[in-house]
């Protein structure tokens, strides 16, 4: 399947700075590039921009610049939604501000908790009692086991999140 309209998409990498320099020691590659591929794939006519929005010193868009979008599609992140950290309230009030301007936006993970939180709701630390122990040092949540990555075909199970 190709989508052939010309879209405007943006993708929201929600990782800090030094979480995305992590990702280049280690060659593992940056979630944004699996996004921004699966869409030059299946949407080959679709203007692509990256923000860095756990980055301070970037610029969020606003107002006409919000609106120039078709749609967000949101990263992953390893920041923890339920604290109180600059980094992630700045992306908290932009998944509000593109509420308000109707834009559609998507995300795994990071991303619904983030909609979930911008929307009003609330997420909590994983209790316990919903994880798989595999190590002594961590273990699996349910959610995680189920986890479907499109860096793996887009169908199946990709890999879990390990969670201490």
């Amino acid at each position: 399947m190709h989508v052939d309209t010309k879209l405007s998409i943006c993708i929201l990498n929600g990782y800090p700075r030094s979480s995305r320099e992590n990702f280049d020691r280690s060659n593992v590659g940056h979630p944004h590039d699996m996004y921004a591929d699966f869409l030059r794939r299946y949407a080959p006519r679709a203007s692509i921009d990256v923000l860095f929005v756990a980055d301070p010193d970037v610029s969020l868009p606003t107002g006409v610049a919000l609106e120039s979008y078709d749609a967000y599609i949101w990263t992953g992140s390893d920041l923890t939604i339920y604290h109180d950290d600059p980094r992630v309230t700045r992306q908290i009030e932009l998944a509000q501000a593109i509420y308000r301007v109707g834009r559609p936006m998507y995300g795994s993970c990071w991303g619904v908790q983030m909609a979930a939180v911008a929307a009003g709701g609330e997420v909590q630390k994983m209790p316990p009692e919903t994880r798989f122990p595999v190590t002594e040092g961590g273990c699996y949540s349910v959610a995680s086991l189920l986890h479907v990555s499109m860096r793996y075909g887009g169908v199946g199970v990709g890999p879990a999140e390990l969670h201490t």
